[in-house]
């Protein structure tokens, strides 16, 4: 068995993938490392099983949905792109499709044909890969990266690229290794947490929204009654509370506000395109129409079902209560009410359920142009195992790849 090699890689995900394949492009004797049975586990999974593997923003817009590290990320993206991604894949014949919100999938709608492109790929390259294989440590010597150890072995190389990932879907392997190995070499880590998560919430009735999808809503965070961002999209409703897209994009506020001991709430608009002034129109021309009908019946014209409940406990009214009895003060606090729905939130969910994590590597200690370490020599970083996350849309894929073809250049 060879115990020598140019380049090792730890982890067989997106960015260990890619780094993998760079290096190996460029002729050298790579050796990647998975501890997992299969390869791209996370890939897998990722966006419902169709995997969004990019974004198709032009260059700025890509990175203001970037929202920790953007400028570091800026060189990684100009060495390889979206754009580059999406060529890329398509050269490697794996067509795609654009779709809402400029996001990117394989046009099978299958994640698992992202992974086969990339293996078969791996392959052409002469990647060795080895999978059930637990990296225990990297090995450094006079100030430079000499190896690993992987399951009790010495296996020597001067480059290792640590593509580990994070700690969100620990049952895909990502469970905080890669910052293990880079605290013990000496670098700091900026504490993890999830990100792109839902949170638990507490109204009356959170039970009855479960299963419920609002579209075209208007979503604002508040932090200590400060408004923090206000977003419009989708929404989707659990048992215990809320996530969705737009949700999601909140997410990375939230969850530092919660975590600092501060109090945040979301304000649900659930008529963000209609004004006051049209809203009291429209309950007007509902009058006109029928002569008699309750607060519970005008609610169900305006609004799903499982609602109801929660915009009569807020606005306080009764559910028999006839919209004819109603002063205009009465129908402007309903109004108030339907385009300031109140959710406190209790806690966000964990790593099990977040998409990405936050934190990671400080990358004050990671030069930009090459992903190297600044404090060991030949030691390398790809993906999310950094402090770089971003909005849900296929730009946190992006960065692994990015980053990753930086890593794994010569």
């Amino acid at each position: 068995m060879n115990k020598k090699y140019d380049v090792i890689v730890i982890g067989g995900g997106a960015s260990g993938l890619m780094s993998a394949g760079v290096a190996g492009e460029s002729g050298q004797r790579v050796l990647l490392l998975e501890k997992m049975e299969k390869l791209g586990r996370k890939i897998r999974i990722t966006g419902k099983g169709r995997c969004n593997l990019t974004n198709n923003k032009i260059k700025e817009e890509f990175l203001n949905k970037i929202r920790s590290g953007a400028t570091f990320f800026e060189r990684a993206y100009d060495t390889f792109s979206n754009f580059k991604t999406m060529e890329f894949f398509e050269q490697q014949g794996l067509p795609l499709v654009e779709e809402r919100g400029g996001r990117v999938y394989p046009e099978s709608g299958d994640a698992w044909d992202v992974v086969r492109t990339l293996e078969k790929w791996c392959s052409k390259n002469r990647v060795e890969i080895r999978k059930d294989v637990l990296v225990e440590r990297v090995e450094k010597k006079d100030g430079a990266v000499s190896g690993v150890i992987a399951n009790g072995e010495f296996i020597e190389s001067p480059k290792v690229i640590i593509a580990t990932g994070g700690f969100s879907y620990p049952s895909t392997g990502s469970t905080g290794d890669g910052c293990r190995f880079a605290y013990n070499l000496g670098h700091n880590i900026v504490p993890v947490r999830p990100s792109l998560v839902p949170f638990e919430l507490k109204i009356f009735g959170i039970s009855e929204l479960k299963g419920l999808l609002l579209k075209n809503i208007a979503l604002s965070l508040l932090v200590d009654n400060v408004l923090k961002e206000t977003l419009q999209g989708e929404v989707e409703f659990y048992e215990f509370g809320m996530g969705g897209a737009t949700t999601l994009r909140l997410s990375s506020e939230a969850v530092d506000a919660i975590d600092e001991g501060k109090k945040a709430k979301f304000i649900l608009d659930l008529k963000p395109a209609l004004s006051v002034a049209k809203l009291q129109g429209r309950i007007k021309r509902e009058l006109d129409a029928l002569k008699t009908i309750t607060v519970a019946e005008l609610l169900r014209k305006l609004m799903p079902k499982q609602m109801i409940q929660i915009i009569l406990k807020q606005s306080g009214f009764q559910a028999r209560k006839m919209v004819s009895t109603l002063s205009e003060e009465d129908i402007l606090k309903i109004i108030s009410t339907i385009k300031n729905v109140e959710m406190p939130i209790i806690d966000h969910r964990g790593f099990k359920e977040a998409i990405i994590t936050a934190g990671g590597v400080s990358l004050k200690e990671i030069n930009p142009k090459t992903m190297e370490s600044t404090i060991v020599k030949g030691l390398f970083f790809a993906g999310e195992v950094m402090d770089l996350d971003a909005d849900t849309g296929g730009f946190n894929l992006q960065i692994a790849f990015s980053t990753a073809y930086l890593a794994g250049k010569k």
